[in-house]
């Protein structure tokens, strides 16, 4: 996707950090966030001994004393401890921060600077610092030896206090003397019970030698700075390391004190039995008070819960009863049962010995219909190209098919772990982002034909296939790299080698021919018919098959892809078979033998004398042409040369003339054009009988050879011989006659001639084939433009499917069935969308595409089904196993049925969906229609197929664990049960049975654990959802609405972010990010950490379920003007590289690891549990990461430190000092702690140089 907006930053927006689940609660919004009474005992012993500060103490005879009733409590050790524990530490130290930072800080920030507001801070914090100094003084005067807090701050005095004192003493002098002190001012704090005096009073106290210490101050911390700069003088003294030092130190001390004191006041009022008796008394009475105390806190809640639930009628959220899902399995015998709504069904019992029940949700009917099989069909998309780790051969658009979905390799050798679960449609596998794995074997995919051409037992044979195209982009020249071509054989399927031009796409007399031209040698075995069994496919043939398969090619287009598109017009199919030897003769004596030599006409061969030749590879086609009938004679004279005879071809019991004069000695090409082709079984070679009608050639002689004339001739010469009456021929005698001049000569011939015997007759030549072979072609054409070719066609054509085959030709569209009137060259997996009856899906713009291709299909086998029927299925998936970065298409999942090899799309009322679409799990209930069959090619017969489809976001898609049939919901039926039955799930396998047997069913199952269920609401939590109800109203309009609605009704969310006018489509490595579009509303979520199942810590992401849940929660609560996106957070990597040294006795590959490990921590602790929120945007400086390395103590020296920046999104990693996020829902973590590049540096030793001793 690509727009103008694609990533537009507003400048000014503000930082915000969201809305996570702790946030929401506001102390202050509690009951007992403002007490009506929150004295304790220590406190009100506080107030006991200031208010008898103020009593004057008279004695028994009424006379004053001259003390306060102070002096019963203030040196009493549990007196005296309970001051100290009602000491704020932490008022304290922000009465200190505040001085420093706002007095004296930020003044000096100011131009001019209040040089009087600087002097008037700087000696309050002196102030402070010597009050607490005096007031630990006197503390540890009052404490008695017993008690150990007195050791205690003698300790931390001594070794901590009394040397910051003497720093304090000086500095204090010194600022003094420079005029830098204003001490008109005094805090209004009260420390220890006394108030905060001014620091030269407090340091002009007597403080006791446990103070003294023979360290010598040095004052010199204000700096070199010239006389009268009184700002610069502060600005180094508060900076100073050693004025923070003594600061600090007094500041811990002060917490210690107070720490130890509380839980040494609380062990005096416990343990304790030596309590003076008035202190006994009185201590008793206070804790008696605490009850009414506790009463009287109620009173905050029980006027919230009168004003709640009785003004406004809200009432806490009652218990919510957990659900499971069982399978039932009936009796062989039995073809369905029906239970009612409300069946029970028992689950054991719960802790305290109640039977645990639970009921069906509505009626449910099981049969006998059982799942077989599970396959799946996978186009890779341009993601995963662009996503694959590095030797992984994946490119776009290449297919990938399991025939068997449900294992982890896809083919069903390895079962899939339970927790990791297999996939519906790609079975892919990621590693820190990186394509890894695609665990599913390559699609057969491709074409092929049949035909009776295609029976080739013998000889050369050569098949030269040509395919008509339109609509095609597929440019000319030769594709053999991307396919490979079989033909059948007897033991299977027969790879064909190609012939040049091998398998090209030609243009022939201006039509786009795609040309395959193979070849089989007469050792290769003879092709045979298609055998369902041994080729193990679905071919509907009785014909041998040519089967063609495409076949990717890494770095090369992939095939399929070019023309997929492609519209077939018309096949052509030739055959051509040279030496055919084993051929069926007969003469007019009965059959012959081609193997040995023989006579073809007899041994007296005489006029009509017939040769009748057969061979099944010839007479079994139609239009064959016997281009040539190789003889070869025995013994034939060369003055033979000759022969005349007539041609003729067996059809319809009568021999039709073919060719009337044809050379014996040069036979010409013979066309066998015919009505039909022989219909018989491949492989039988029937008799030439009486009873036969067609399938053999004669050779039927026009002449003799002689042999009649001959045999008179030779009976007539020896009976001359015999009787010694034997006569030279006239012809020698007409001879001698012409051959002289001279008649004298002639008659002196003659009379030697007559002297002499008659010659013997020449005997005719016999016909003897000593070797005879045939050569023949055969073609074949369909034109899918006529839609009348389907009956007489002599070439079926087949898509090959995955799983199965199809034949296509326009007579076997089903229109009726929404099925594309387009024959392709190879099978398109897609589905008609306009009008579709279960979902329409509809562009951005929009438009509503024709015709929808599909990303990934699943295919489910049903076996025992009897439609019509219900079928309701479990579909238990890995809750957040989908991609949470692909967003998912409202319209996503497509299911359809498969009737006959055609697919048809369930009607919407006819699948009821409560898995949300395949990303969480629960039952998908199918109304099997009547028209759902069995009887397919495209996927194994005798099963009812079902598909889902997805067009786009395969991997929005949970992975499943098991999809099991005849499921059910079940509810639970609270009976008085444990109240803490619903605090943990029901485990698998407790519901086992009905509590009224149904004689029909043989087994209940609950496969897995319950879900949902939740305990009654308690009162804080039922509080923080009334007033954020009473604020936001139940609607989504301010940013605090969404935030508070999310976390609310989405427990498993721990933080939100909502970003006004902000725009976040993510797409791939693109998408459109826009903080100016008006009108639309981002909410970025981030789901407890502590509950997580997201393969990669580094990035927690909310599962595409859990988005959709959301979003359709708040559609209900928004404004119609607003366009509503809820999305994951956009994570932006933080990458180190660097060479380091380590000390000599770290090993170098241990700590390598563990500095890496480090390094990831430090960048991304929320990952490994240590305490800290993820946090949006934020900054992260170099200099940081360097102070952080060089603190790792097996670290000596690093050198060439690079920060790198990965912003993600497609854009590239680049080298920065600061890495700030550079979206408003970016989250800065670490790369994977291997992708962290760490060279360690090994010293080399030092050569030690000879030395020169001048000699």
């Amino acid at each position: 996707m690509s727009s103008p907006c694609a990533h537009s930053l507003f400048p000014h927006r503000v930082p915000r950090e969201g809305t996570d689940q702790p946030g929401r609660s506001n102390p202050a919004l509690a009951p007992s966030g403002v007490p009506v009474e929150e004295h304790g005992v220590a406190e009100w012993l506080v107030y006991a001994q200031q208010l008898g500060g103020h009593l004057r103490f008279y004695g028994v005879n009424n006379q004053f004393q001259g003390q306060t009733w102070a002096a019963f409590l203030e040196k009493d050790a549990t007196a005296v401890l309970a001051l100290v524990a009602v000491q704020d530490v932490d008022a304290y130290r922000r009465h200190l921060s505040t001085l420093l930072n706002q007095g004296i800080r930020q003044a000096l920030g100011r131009h001019p600077v209040d040089e009087q507001q600087l002097k008037s801070a700087f000696a309050q914090v002196f102030g402070l610092v010597a009050s607490l100094a005096w007031g630990l003084e006197k503390l540890a005067q009052r404490l008695p030896l017993s008690v150990p807090l007195k050791a205690t701050l003698q300790t931390l005095i001594q070794s901590k206090l009394a040397p910051e004192l003497q720093k304090l003493k000086a500095y204090h002098a010194a600022a003094k003397t420079e005029g830098l002190l204003d001490e008109t001012m005094v805090p209004p704090v009260l420390i220890l019970g006394e108030k905060v005096v001014t620091g030269s009073e407090a340091l002009a106290k007597s403080f006791s030698a446990v103070w003294t210490t023979a360290a010598v101050a040095d004052d010199q911390i204000f700096g070199p700075t010239a006389p009268g700069e009184i700002g610069r003088k502060i600005y180094f003294a508060v900076n100073h390391a050693f004025f923070a030092t003594a600061l600090d130190q007094f500041l811990r001390a002060f917490a210690r004190v107070v720490t130890e004191a509380r839980q040494q006041f609380q062990d005096a009022l416990t343990s304790r039995s030596d309590h003076a008796p008035h202190l006994t008394l009185l201590l008793s009475f206070l804790q008696l008070l605490l009850y009414n105390r506790d009463h009287l806190n109620t009173l905050s809640a029980r006027h919230l819960d009168f004003y709640y639930q009785e003004v406004l009628l809200l009432t806490l959220k009652p218990a919510q009863p957990s659900k499971a899902h069982v399978v039932v399995e009936l009796a062989p015998h039995v073809t369905h049962e029906i239970l009612q709504q409300g069946t029970l069904f028992q689950a054991g019992k719960d802790s305290v010995g109640q039977e645990v029940l639970f009921a069906l949700t509505q009626d449910f009917v099981p049969n006998q219909a059982r799942l077989s099989a599970f396959k799946s069909l996978y186009s890779a998309t341009e993601e995963d190209e662009n996503k694959k780790a590095t030797g992984l051969q994946v490119q776009k658009q290449w297919l990938y098919a399991s025939p068997s979905a449900n294992s982890l390799d896809g083919t069903g050798k390895e079962p899939a772990p339970v927790e990791q679960g297999w996939s519906f449609f790609g079975n892919k596998h990621y590693r820190h982002g990186k394509l890894t794995q695609l665990a599913m074997p390559a699609a057969t995919i491709g074409f092929a034909v049949a035909s009776p051409l295609l029976y080739l037992t013998e000889g050369t044979r050569t098949v030269t296939l040509k395919l008509h195209l339109t609509t095609t982009t597929l440019p000319l020249g030769d594709y053999s790299g991307g396919i490979k071509a079989f033909v059948t054989t007897a033991e299977g399927w027969h790879p064909l080698s190609l012939l040049s031009p091998y398998f090209s796409f030609q243009e022939e007399s201006g039509n786009k021919v795609l040309v395959l031209k193979a070849r089989l040698q007469p050792d290769e075995p003879a092709t045979a018919p298609f055998d369902a069994a041994v080729h193990q496919a679905t071919f509907a043939t009785p014909h041998p098959v040519l089967r063609i398969l495409i076949q990717p090619q890494p770095g090369s287009a992939y095939l399929y892809e070019q023309v997929k598109e492609a519209t077939l017009t018309k096949v052509e199919l030739a055959v051509e078979g040279k030496g055919l030897r084993n051929l069926q003769l007969y003469n007019d004596f009965g059959m012959l033998d081609p193997a040995q030599p023989f006579m073809p006409f007899g041994p007296l061969p005489q006029k009509d004398a017939s040769l009748i030749v057969g061979h099944p590879d010839v007479f079994l086609k139609k239009n064959a042409t016997l281009s040539a009938l190789t003889v070869t004679w025995k013994d034939k004279p060369s003055a033979v040369t000759t022969k005349s005879l007539t041609i003729q071809s067996l059809q319809q019991g009568q021999w039709q003339t073919k060719t009337p004069t044809a050379d014996l000695f040069a036979l010409p090409a013979v066309s066998l054009s015919a009505e039909d082709q022989l219909h018989l079984e491949y492989g039988a070679r029937p008799d030439y009988t009486a009873a036969t009608v067609k399938g053999f050639l004669r050779l039927k002689l026009n002449d003799d050879f002689g042999h009649r004339k001959y045999l008179k001739e030779l009976t007539d010469y020896l009976i001359d011989k015999a009787s010694g009456q034997a006569k030279p021929k006239k012809e020698d005698l007409l001879t001698i006659l012409s051959s002289s001049d001279e008649a004298a000569e002639k008659i002196t011939q003659l009379q030697n001639s007559l002297n002499e015997m008659a010659p013997v007759p020449t005997e005719p030549y016999t016909p003897v084939i000593e070797q005879i072979s045939l050569d023949y072609t055969a073609l074949a054409t369909v034109d899918f433009s006529v839609k009348d070719s389907f009956a007489g066609r002599q070439v079926q054509f087949f898509h090959e499917y995955p799983f199965g085959q199809k034949e296509e030709h326009l007579a076997l569209k089903r229109l009726d069935l929404r099925e594309s009137a387009v024959l392709g060259l190879v099978p398109k997996f897609q589905r008609k969308n306009l009008e579709d009856p279960y979902v329409e899906v509809k562009e951005e713009d929009g438009s509503v595409p024709d015709w929808l291709a599909h990303e990934a299909e699943f295919y489910l086998g049903v076996e025992g089904a009897t439609p019509p029927q219900t079928l309701s299925v479990l579909f238990q998936l890995v809750e957040g196993s989908a991609n949470p970065l692909v967003k998912k298409p409202d319209a996503h999942v497509h299911w359809s049925y498969l009737v006959g090899n055609h697919w048809v799309s369930f009607l919407k009322e006819q699948v009821s969906d409560f898995t949300g679409q395949l990303t969480r799990s629960g039952i998908i209930r199918f109304q099997l229609p009547k028209a759902a069959d069995q009887d397919h090619t495209l996927l194994p017969a005798g099963q009812i197929w079902l598909r889902a489809a997805v067009h786009t976001a395969s991997e929005a898609i949970c992975r499943p664990v098991a999809v099991l049939p005849q499921a059910t919901l079940v509810v639970f039926q609270d009976q008085e049960n444990a109240p803490d039955f619903l605090a943990q799930h029901l485990p698998a396998s407790s519901i086992t049975k009905l509590l009224e047997p149904v004689a029909g069913i043989k087994k209940v199952d609950q496969p897995f654990a319950s879900f949902g269920g939740a305990l009654a609401e308690t009162p804080p939590h039922f509080y923080r959802r009334v007033s954020e109800r009473l604020r936001h109203k139940d609607r989504a309009i301010a940013l605090w609405d969404y935030e508070r609605l999310v976390l609310e009704a989405f427990p498993s969310i721990y933080k939100v972010k909502c970003l006004p006018h902000t725009r976040y489509e993510p797409s791939g490595t693109t998408g459109i990010y826009s903080e100016k579009a008006p009108g639309h509303v981002t909410l970025v979520t981030i789901p407890d950490l502590r509950q997580r199942t997201s393969v990669d810590p580094l990035q927690p992401l909310t599962s595409v379920g859990e988005l959709e849940e959301i979003k359709d929660f708040l559609r209900q609560r928004l404004s119609c003007f607003v366009t509503l996106h809820v999305r994951n957070p956009i994570f932006e990597q933080v990458k180190v590289k660097l060479e380091v040294a380590f000390f000599p006795q770290y090993d170098v590959s241990a700590y390598t690891q563990l500095l890496r490990q480090e390094i990831t921590r430090f960048l991304s602790p929320w990952a490994y549990g240590q305490g800290q929120d993820l946090r949006f945007g934020g900054k992260l400086y170099k200099s940081t990461l360097i102070d952080f390395v060089e603190e790792r103590p097996y670290v000596d020296f690093l050198t060439k430190f690079q920060v790198y920046h990965v912003p993600g999104q497609g854009l590239l990693e680049q080298e920065v000092e600061e890495v700030t996020a550079s979206k408003a829902c970016s989250v800065l973590v670490s790369v994977p702690e291997e992708e962290h590049e760490v060279t360690v540096l090994e010293e080399e030793p030092k050569k030690l140089e000879k030395e020169k001793c001048g000699c």
